[in-house]
């Protein structure tokens, strides 16, 4: 992989980036949907990061063309997963919202 990690800046810039993104999964699963759904477009950044890491990996030598493929594939993999993820709070989220306006909605017509 990276020759001499320590002193590597595109390697430490790699591996900043995906601490960035697991923290920003784990710190926001712990708030609410809206609060949650940022953290994971924040996350979904640093992974475009790694994707940019990856290509200039493999254009100095640092990566096969094997090891360039395998690393996208993961990185596009946890793309889509993150992708689906906010997909599924938003929708939840429009789903409750259109629920507690349905209830009043029904509250109101009772009350009339």
């Amino acid at each position: 992989m990276f020759p001499n990690l320590e002193s590597n800046s595109l390697a430490k810039s790699f591996v900043l980036d995906s601490l960035e993104l697991t923290l920003k999964i784990a710190c926001g699963s712990s708030r609410n949907k809206v609060s949650f759904t940022g953290k994971l477009l924040e996350a979904k950044q640093a992974l475009k990061h790694c994707v940019v890491h990856t290509t200039i990996a493999r254009k100095l030598n640092y990566f096969s063309e094997e090891q360039e493929e395998e690393s996208r594939n993961r990185l596009m993999e946890l793309t889509k997963m993150i992708g689906a993820l906010i997909g599924s709070l938003k929708e939840n989220r429009y789903q409750s919202h259109h629920k507690y306006d349905e209830k009043n909605k029904n509250l109101a017509n009772n009350n009339t």
